[in-house]
């Protein structure tokens, strides 16, 4: 004998919360591994962008903004997409940087030498971070601070 049809579909619901409280994969994805296997297969991140995964937020204001003129003192929660050391004629270090957020990157912004050397072990390729520091009159982004964000 076949069971009623509420018994079928009884069934189909029991083996369903089955499988989703003991599944054969993970199925909590984090920012970071839906970032890590997009970067992975399609060498860009499509769904978010890596700073979303922070936790913490102390961000005054966004690299849009920034771009957009914003002049006055800003904190930005960013990635740091590139960082080029150079060294000055004094023979100093300062760095050249890009960054992003996921409103808009920057590719405008310097750590001028004294403010690089304090905070060389952050500045580096793809580090999240908070900067602050205020639009120069020639339109770049001038660091005087970094902060770790995970402390």
């Amino acid at each position: 004998l076949e069971p009623p049809h509420e018994a079928k579909n009884l069934v189909k619901i029991r083996e369903a919360v089955n499988l989703l409280e003991h599944p054969v994969y993970n199925i909590e994805d984090t920012i970071d591994s839906i970032n890590f296997r997009e970067m992975d297969l399609l060498g860009v991140c499509l769904t978010k962008h890596a700073t979303d995964s922070i936790k913490v937020c102390v961000d005054t204001h966004t690299c849009k903004q920034i771009a957009e003129g914003y002049k006055g003192y800003s904190v930005l929660q960013v990635k740091i997409d590139r960082a080029a050391p150079y060294k000055c004629r004094t023979g100093e270090k300062m760095c050249f940087l890009e960054v992003s957020d996921k409103s808009y990157s920057l590719t405008n912004v310097v750590a001028f030498a004294d403010t690089y050397k304090e905070y060389i072990h952050l500045l580096t390729q793809n580090n999240l971070v908070f900067i602050s520091g205020k639009l120069g009159d020639k339109g770049s982004f001038i660091i005087n601070k970094v902060y770790n964000i995970y402390g």
